[in-house]
């Protein structure tokens, strides 16, 4: 870890902890600054650091600040306005993730968030949706057939009807439990204990596909150390029974080393060699890890590791998926977004797909090609970092 690295860390551990940061001498601030950009704490370093750091960095950093608190405070007024509305039409929801994490941090509104989720029956979306446009949310997309996504003032809103989703990585008594959440909400809110685990199956999901930076670290951290509320004994049963112990002992092992909040739970036999790989893969990642270039075989050794059969057959399968992909394949894809809403034009899809490939529009057919070739060795090596990890 370099110099900068650990004062990086420092940083967040200090702000968690609410401490002042010291100032160290001979810091590379662009690096610094390089690692909060990419992990979406400008906010935060500029609170710690603005006494000290230099003008460039800190013009840099107080910008996102104040972009910050300005975006958090919308968000809350605009979910209140939100929370009204639906009620007035007498549609549950709740709110996970992000808005529910930032209460936990020493200043709330400096927990960045790319967008808000909002769950409500499913039998409620279409009626939700029109409240939202009701309001002026200006519909944006559908994802994955579960997830509409709206736009307000720069902000994104994202409205659900299940927590989990049926993908390669879900686990069955994962999406069997989470998605009878509604089993769990009182007034209006989540039980902490029940979405103290969604916040842990969710950074799972992530480090599973590609990859995530430290904000989610963050939040398992705040929530377990601040959330007086939360049931251990209840939540410990629940990680066995989710076959997610040993994942959570990674993660409060690699909070309390990164972040000096100590671990709920127990975290013995973790590797000093692991837990130094562990901060470099996260440094590399950035905050969703799409930076980490490692990460881009995910979906190949998830695909792989999930089919039933050999590895070749199961090339063979991902290169049959490549070249005739689903409709939720076009209808996310900005190049193909007129077919959004026509699934029956799906052949069409595929023939307009393969003229843009022939006419060098789009480089994602030799991309996805080589990814699928993804030699064995590399997809050994994966499957045992995911075991290191307590994924598999």
């Amino acid at each position: 870890m370099t110099a900068e690295q650990g004062f990086f860390l420092q940083i967040l551990a200090d702000h968690l902890n609410g401490k002042s940061t010291a100032p160290r001498q001979d810091m590379d601030w662009n690096a610094v600054k390089a690692f909060a950009h990419a992990h979406q704490v400008e906010g935060i370093v500029y609170y710690q650091c603005k006494d000290f750091m230099p003008a460039e960095a800190c013009a840099f950093c107080k910008r996102f600040f104040k972009a910050s608190l300005f975006y958090y405070a919308n968000r809350k007024m605009l979910v209140q306005t939100i929370r009204e509305a639906f009620s007035a039409n007498d549609i549950p929801f709740f709110i996970a993730k992000g808005l529910e994490v930032a209460k936990y941090y020493p200043v709330p509104g400096l927990r960045t968030m790319g967008d808000t989720d909002m769950i409500v029956h499913a039998q409620d979306r279409d009626r939700a949706a029109k409240v939202l446009t009701d309001l002026g949310f200006a519909y944006d997309h559908e994802y994955t057939g579960k997830e509409l996504v709206y736009a307000y003032n720069r902000m994104e809103f994202e409205l659900h009807y299940d927590l989990i989703y049926d993908e390669t990585i879900t686990l069955a008594e994962h999406q069997a439990f989470f998605n009878h959440c509604w089993d769990y909400v009182r007034d209006g809110a989540l039980d902490h204990s029940f979405h103290f685990l969604y916040l842990l199956s969710h950074l799972r999901k992530h480090l599973m596909n590609m990859g995530v930076g430290f904000r989610q670290f963050m939040d398992i951290a705040v929530a377990a150390r601040n959330d007086d509320t939360l049931n251990w004994p209840w939540i410990e049963e629940k990680l066995d029974e989710l076959h997610l112990r040993r994942f959570a002992s990674v993660c409060f092992a690699l909070t309390e080393r990164w972040f000096d909040i100590p671990a709920p739970i127990d975290t013995a036999g973790l590797e000093v060699a692991f837990i130094r790989r562990a901060a470099e893969k996260i440094f590399a990642d950035g905050v969703f890890g799409f930076d980490n270039k490692e990460n881009e075989i995910a979906y190949v050794s998830n695909e792989v590791r999930h089919f039933k059969g050999p590895r070749w057959l199961a090339r063979l399968s991902l290169l049959r998926q490549h070249v005739f992909p689903g409709y939720h394949h076009f209808q996310r894809n900005e190049k193909y977004a007129f077919f959004d809403g026509k699934p029956w034009l799906l052949p069409a899809a595929w023939c307009y797909r393969f003229y843009l490939l022939l006419r060098g529009k789009t480089t994602t057919g030799k991309e996805a090609l080589n990814r699928i070739m993804t030699p064995n060795q590399a997809l050994d090596a994966r499957e045992e970092e995911l075991r290191q990890w307590g994924l598999l």
